[in-house]
């Protein structure tokens, strides 16, 4: 079986419904844990944070202080003081902040539109068949990027409310941001993908 491009968003997908409320409530409990733990070893206020999933359950949180200053922290909040592990840490939330940043989900419902009047203009099998694929893929990118726990988690360092379904339903920010605005971000991400 051929691997497909996207596979990892089937391996990644977001819960629904109750398990999605009792993912962000978590997500949310989780990082505010993390946000007090950098504060109090750094003595300053956080910019920014992230957390990122090493393996399946293996969270670190990367923290963002004025600086530029980082501290790097345990799931249980205890600084990581293998620079292995920090570098790690800190490469997957540059990059996953990048990925973030590039994904316009704006872009990839114009892709769906479009394919969607080449189809109706056409009844070629090939062709269909390949405009079809991709604006199922550009659909399911759109969703991933689109999900509550991203715009939960990409909110966090300048959310007024810990609740969940508040910062989820604020306005979201526009998808590509200057690169001095890059230092204040927040996420969840995985080394194997996600």
């Amino acid at each position: 079986m051929a691997r497909r491009p996207d596979a990892w968003l089937a391996r990644t997908a977001d819960p629904e419904g109750a398990a999605l409320e009792q993912a962000l409530e978590e997500l949310v409990e989780r990082l505010e844990l993390a946000r007090r733990a950098a504060e109090r070893i750094a003595g300053a206020r956080a910019l920014g944070l992230r957390e990122v999933e090493l393996a399946p359950g293996v969270r670190n949180y990367l923290c963002a202080f004025e600086g530029p200053a980082f501290v790097c922290l345990t799931g249980t909040g205890t600084p990581v003081n293998d620079a292995h592990v920090v570098h790690r840490v800190a490469t997957i939330s540059l990059v996953w902040e990048q990925l973030e940043a590039d994904v316009d989900p704006s872009r990839l419902g114009d892709v769906a539109a479009a394919a969607a009047r080449v189809l109706a203009a056409t009844d070629a099998v090939p062709m269909t068949e390949a405009v079809a694929e991709t604006a199922e893929h550009a659909v399911a990118i759109r969703a991933w990027r689109e999900s509550p726990l991203r715009a939960v988690a990409s909110r966090w360092p300048t959310r007024t409310s810990s609740s969940p379904a508040a910062v989820a339903s604020a306005p979201r920010r526009a998808s590509r941001r200057s690169r001095s605005s890059r230092r204040c971000w927040a996420g969840r991400s995985a080394a194997r993908g996600r």
